[in-house]
């Protein structure tokens, strides 16, 4: 997992941002990245401040969508580090800068096709915590149904898809031009 930031020094310092990820899940679970494959925060100079990017976000598809295929019925639990700090690198001999990064997760349950659509009915994990447990298929409302059919020979599960979206909040100090890097494991398996 790679999260890049690069500072550029023509007259004054900018930067770009963009984060890549690592994913880990059991081999009944699949975690897949969408369509974009970097948390990208443009360009940036040196003491702007808090960078965020929202859930609600679509310019240049800042948001990182990711989907969870697995046996419908059964919870997840997602892990993923609420914060993690940016290094710059190649510093020589000084001691580098660090930047620091809060990591926002949302997840969306509710059997809708297409990370889009998803997104729109996604349920934001409180900022600062790490996890979220939830079915992959969300249970309709109402009272409960009957038990799921136990595993047997030849029988195959009902499989549903979850969407999950990353984005957060960089703190863009007063930091050197050069490129920052970091790491966030997203974990999935089994609850």
């Amino acid at each position: 997992m790679l999260i890049l930031v690069v500072f550029t020094a023509l007259g004054s310092s900018d930067s770009k941002a963009q984060v890549s990820f690592g994913l880990f899940s059991s081999d009944t679970l699949e975690l897949n990245l969408l369509a974009v494959q970097e948390l990208d925060f443009g360009s940036r100079v040196s003491g702007q401040g808090t960078v965020s990017i929202n859930l609600e976000d679509e310019e240049n598809g800042l948001v990182v969508p990711l989907e969870i295929v697995g046996v419908a019925y059964l919870d997840v639990t997602v892990t993923f580090p609420p914060t993690i700090e940016l290094v710059q690198q190649d510093t020589g001999e000084n001691t580098p800068d660090v930047m620091t990064l809060n990591v926002r997760m949302a997840y969306s349950n509710r059997g809708i096709e297409g990370e889009d659509f998803a997104r729109s009915a996604a349920v934001q994990v409180p900022a600062g915590m790490g996890s979220a447990t939830f079915q992959i298929q969300r249970r309709p409302g109402g009272p409960p149904g009957p038990p799921p059919t136990p595993p047997h020979a030849g029988y195959k599960p009902p499989t549903g898809t979850a969407y999950i979206y990353i984005y957060g909040d960089l703190d863009v100090g007063q930091v050197g031009a050069g490129i920052y890097r970091g790491d966030i494991d997203i974990h999935v398996q089994y609850f």
